[in-house]
């Protein structure tokens, strides 16, 4: 069964700790919603590379839907702090008290410094990640960008050890929901069959507005 837990001050610890200790890594997602679908090959790998994998995520809050699809993941963990701000006292109380889940590793998704924090605060013995905004220390494996790489392939290179080539294809993202959702999605909406869905912008970069989206739907 796959758990939801929101984080506004403690975390739930959840029933973690079995007889057998079983392997536990947390990604810390990123911060938007493509780039957490990108991340969803990485997450696959891993569970290709590590039989019985416990995945946790830790994730804002408006990614959180989305990743609460994603059939890697055993637990979304909703982190309380808002976009922009450091809120280091919040960072450090939040590492605190995941310490108690004894995390085998983290893989830090995002670039930022403040979003390798949670991990180092909560002592996982193995921080990974790319160097980013020269994250030294934080992170203890730190891998070089290579700004070639697709998102899906960057984000999955993390799989695998510091400069050894990624195995392709990667695992295509995938999302889980049920036939009623479905339904009732369709009829909020007044969405009948077949249906096709477009979005036309983005938060962040130019690339991502496509000048033929009308002529694509004509």
């Amino acid at each position: 069964m796959r758990h939801d837990v929101r984080v506004p001050g403690r975390a739930s610890q959840g029933s973690l700790r079995g007889a057998t200790p079983i392997p536990k890594i947390l990604i810390v997602a990123p911060s938007w919603i493509g780039d957490a679908l990108m991340a969803q090959p990485l997450l696959a790998r891993l569970h290709e590379k590590i039989p019985g994998l416990r995945l946790d995520a830790l994730v804002p809050e408006w990614v959180a839907p989305v990743v609460r699809r994603m059939p890697e993941v055993d637990e979304v963990i909703v982190a309380p702090f808002r976009h922009g701000p450091l809120q280091l006292r919040e960072r450090w109380r939040l590492g605190r008290e995941l310490k108690a889940r004894r995390y085998d590793q983290s893989i830090v998704l995002p670039n930022t410094w403040k979003s390798a924090l949670v991990p180092f605060f909560a002592d996982i013995p193995l921080r990974s990640g790319y160097k980013g905004e020269s994250r030294y220390g934080l992170l203890n494996l730190i891998y070089q960008d290579d700004k070639r790489n697709p998102m899906a392939a960057h984000y999955a290179a993390l799989s695998e050890p510091p400069g050894k080539e990624l195995k392709l294809p990667l695992p295509e993202p995938r999302l889980r929901f049920a036939a009623h959702e479905v339904r009732a999605t369709q009829h909020k909406f007044g969405v009948g069959a077949p249906y096709a869905v477009f979005c036309p912008g983005a938060e962040y970069g130019p690339a991502k507005r496509w000048p033929y989206f009308a002529s694509l739907i004509s």
